[in-house]
């Protein structure tokens, strides 16, 4: 081979190694560059800590916030409660406080309710009377509220203008007031009370008179028919005529009559009275809470 020859040769072999040799720096260049776009990038990863921080804060912050609110409407169901008055004073100002009625407002000093039971009402009113509802119920329950209709209820009291006395006189005449005859009353009741029997179309009435009160007992000739908590009339009127021996009954201006039934299928008290033009009733289901909140009246 020429000296020539070789020379062209070598310049070749030595252009073909420098081509391989920038190839693979080309290639290993571009692996570090796409190595280096894949590494996470230090800013990146602090704001994505601070981004999950932040959520997890403001998710804590939302628990929080409702359990702020939770607490705060229990608070208020608590502080409502608190302002229910319990004590049967405060119950009985606050109901006679709400009527606003041109009737003299009379109502009961006290009403018997269950040990470990509250005392509330529904009431209304207007110019010519007005009427309060007793219920027990088995937590504090605020005057004509929801919770108090839906207790027990004890005995209802009502206060009605009547126009004038005579009609009111008349009311109680309607009611079944009568006055017997000292020589018709033969049954023995005690307490040095006498009192006379009527008995007709299954019924079995004993009358008698307290001063200007009438007390009628209506029980049924057949017991099958009469209640279980009062089967004998006779009883029952030997129990009130008992009490009255004790307690006193308002004194009615002209008038007063209370009506108890111990029938099964109707069986429940009133009292009625005059006082000038106005007339006051109480009704209840037991004859002796009438008895009771009647006594309870007596001012």
């Amino acid at each position: 081979m020429t000296k020539t020859k070789r020379m062209v040769t070598i310049l070749v072999s030595s252009a073909l190694i420098l081509a391989a040799g920038c190839g693979k720096g080309s290639a290993s260049s571009q692996s570090e560059s796409s190595q280096g776009d894949s590494s996470v990038n230090p800013e990146q990863s602090s704001a994505a800590v601070i981004s999950e921080g932040s959520s997890e804060s403001a998710s804590a912050a939302s628990s929080e916030s409702a359990g702020s609110a939770v607490s705060a409407e229990a608070e208020s169901s608590s502080a409502q409660s608190s302002d229910i008055p319990t004590a049967q004073k405060d119950v009985l100002s606050s109901i006679k406080k709400s009527l606003n009625t041109g009737v003299p407002v009379i109502l009961p000093e006290s009403v018997s309710v269950q040990s470990g039971k509250y005392l509330t009402a529904s009431v209304s009113s207007g110019k010519t009377g007005y009427g309060v509802k007793f219920y027990q119920t088995d937590k504090p329950a605020g005057i004509n509220s929801e919770s108090a209709a839906s207790g027990t209820l004890i005995v209802e009291v009502t206060g009605t203008d009547m126009v004038s006395a005579e009609k009111a006189n008349q009311s109680i005449l309607d009611a079944g007031y009568i006055k017997e005859e000292e020589s018709a009353c033969t049954i023995d009741l005690g307490s040095s009370i006498k009192a006379a029997g009527e008995a007709g179309l299954g019924h079995q009435r004993i009358i008698w008179n307290e001063g200007r009160w009438c007390i009628c007992v209506d029980s049924p000739t057949d017991t099958a028919m009469a209640g279980q908590q009062y089967p004998d009339g006779k009883v029952l009127a030997i129990s009130t005529a008992a009490y009255l021996d004790r307690y006193m009954l308002p004194a009615p201006q002209k008038i007063g009559i209370i009506s108890m039934s111990t029938w099964k299928s109707s069986g429940s008290a009133s009292a009625e009275w005059q006082n000038g033009k106005n007339v006051y009733s109480i009704g209840s289901s037991d004859p002796m809470t009438v008895l009771e909140t009647a006594v309870a009246m007596n001012q």
